[in-house]
């Protein structure tokens, strides 16, 4: 499979892509840090921006393009300006699937895309995003596309050390089967059926950093002082979803460990990546923040492992 990336990132995604058997043609990014940091592990991720279609002239056909738009207008985190925003990535991924002809799209968002905002009462418009994604994202894919399907997946279901819920849209010739669970929650593990697949329990932070980590959690929502914060051992469980900040116990609901001293100091990036599924020895660029900010916007590549697996699954039996 020849694939094409947009908002690459670091590179990140494409790391499952490739242990999906997939060859990578090309990969998009504006930040330089990420795009340096996808170039150093072998990536042919360019600078640039995904909006300049001359960028994929003579690349060939292409069999699957993986487009991550960016989610600061989806987020329930940010200002939620949806549609409106400058950095709605939904349109500028359109216009590559027309240019660049893929026989098959895969892409990832918030899942803040799928709630409704208080102002879409009593009828929604494009700026609701849950509006958006099944009025503009779902058609828009499905004039191109055959099948076209979505799911919500969480990254802990797949043995990654940390809860991350994505939205994921495929499309394609074919519909695919989307990929099992292979870990679930400890706690129900014993009530599952003698004849329901067989999974292992979810991976903690503690098994794959080593060390306790401990989150800070207000009781009502934000704003709250310290005194009325409760601390939430993570240690046996998997992490938050990690941030593209720094994340230590200065913010509520930030993970942190204990320093050697004993006091609460924040994870380090290598440690956040851990968390993210990257390897050890990933060639990181730029500054602290830079790589957080790297790590904090990337996909596990698991998750793009098992998808493209899938699609591998649904090309085999055209």
């Amino acid at each position: 499979m020849r694939s094409l990336t947009l908002f690459a990132g670091c590179g990140v995604a494409d790391i499952g892509l490739r242990d999906a058997g997939w060859e990578h043609v090309l990969g998009v990014e504006w930040d330089d840090a990420a795009a340096s940091t996808a170039r150093a592990a072998g990536f042919p991720v360019v600078t640039g921006d995904v909006r300049d279609l001359s960028l994929y002239d003579g690349i060939g056909p292409i069999d699957a393009m993986w487009a991550s738009p960016p989610c600061q207008d989806w987020s329930r985190a940010g200002k939620r300006e949806g549609a409106n925003g400058d950095r709605n990535g939904w349109p500028w991924s359109f216009d590559v699937v027309d240019h660049a002809r893929p026989r098959w799209l895969l892409a990832e968002n918030v899942t803040g895309m799928l709630s409704h905002t208080d102002a879409c009462k009593p009828q929604c418009s494009h700026e609701c995003p849950a509006h958006y994604w099944h009025e503009v994202v779902l058609n828009e894919a499905r004039k191109r596309f055959a099948w076209v399907g979505w799911r919500v997946l969480d990254a802990a279901d797949f043995g990654v050390a940390q809860r991350r819920h994505r939205v994921f849209l495929v499309c394609g010739p074919r519909p695919i089967e989307w990929p099992e669970a292979t870990h679930q929650d400890p706690k129900t593990l014993a009530q599952v059926d003698l004849f329901a697949p067989k999974r292992k329990p979810w991976a903690s932070c503690g098994e794959a950093l080593g060390v306790g980590v401990y989150a800070l959690q207000t009781a009502n929502g934000p704003g709250l002082t310290k005194d009325m914060r409760r601390v939430n051992d993570l240690t046996a469980r998997p992490g938050l979803t990690v941030s593209a900040s720094r994340m230590g116990p200065s913010a509520g609901g930030a993970m942190y460990t204990l320093g050697p001293d004993g006091k609460p100091r924040a994870l380090s990036q290598l440690e956040a990546a851990r968390l993210q599924d990257f390897p050890d020895d990933y060639p990181w660029c730029g500054s602290s923040s830079e790589q957080h900010r790297q790590v904090g916007n990337a996909v596990p590549p698991t998750l793009a492992r098992v998808l493209a697996e899938a699609v591998n699954r649904a090309e085999a039996t055209q």
